[in-house]
């Protein structure tokens, strides 16, 4: 006797219950690129991103791994070249390296910002901030895994929506609480 076929990666995202909440991703489109069907934490994510850039406000996505947070944001950013997407890392968390970072991301989408390695990194916020009200004033930055960023690093993120306008999604597990938290104190 032959064993039997092993299911479809199809058939598993839709019989494994952790996919039923997240986004599912179908066998593909004619041209063979992955298609994303929208689920309700996708639709909850666009909805919640789509406030905060029209209103040019903060918003805070919290959820437990698995459910497509970051395939969402992903998806999310894809049509949108003034959002850049970032992720934030134990390496890159820290506020002088996550500020670099993020400096490096803009510098690729304006004419006039640069980054210098030695640049303070105050005189780097206020550049980066003028950069993208005069450059790019349909700008977001959406940072991914933002429980990684140090809460210095945080209140200089949300700093920027204060004081520039630019709108801020972070998106992270509940960890992400005990950062924002510790900024509110």
């Amino acid at each position: 006797a032959s064993p039997s076929p092993r299911p479809s990666a199809a058939h598993r995202a839709r019989t494994n219950p952790r996919w039923s909440a997240a986004r599912a991703i179908a066998q593909g489109t004619p041209s063979g690129t992955p298609k994303v069907s929208e689920t309700s934490v996708f639709r909850e994510m666009d909805g919640t991103f789509s406030k905060a850039r029209l209103y040019r406000e903060c918003a805070l996505i919290v959820g437990p791994p698995g459910i497509g947070k970051t395939t969402g944001l992903q998806e999310m950013s894809r049509p949108y070249p003034s959002i850049i997407l970032i992720t934030a890392t134990s390496a890159n968390g820290a506020k002088t390296p996550f500020f670099r970072f993020l400096a490096d991301h803009i510098s690729e989408r304006t004419i006039h910002f640069r980054r210098h390695d030695r640049q303070p990194l105050h005189d780097l916020f206020l550049r980066m901030g003028e950069t993208l009200q005069e450059e790019l004033p349909d700008f977001a930055i959406a940072a991914d895994e933002s429980q990684n960023i140090q809460p210095d690093a945080t209140r200089l993120l949300l700093d920027l929506n204060e004081f520039f306008g630019v709108p801020i999604l972070l998106v992270g597990n509940p960890h992400t609480l005990k950062s924002t938290k510790a900024n509110q104190e």
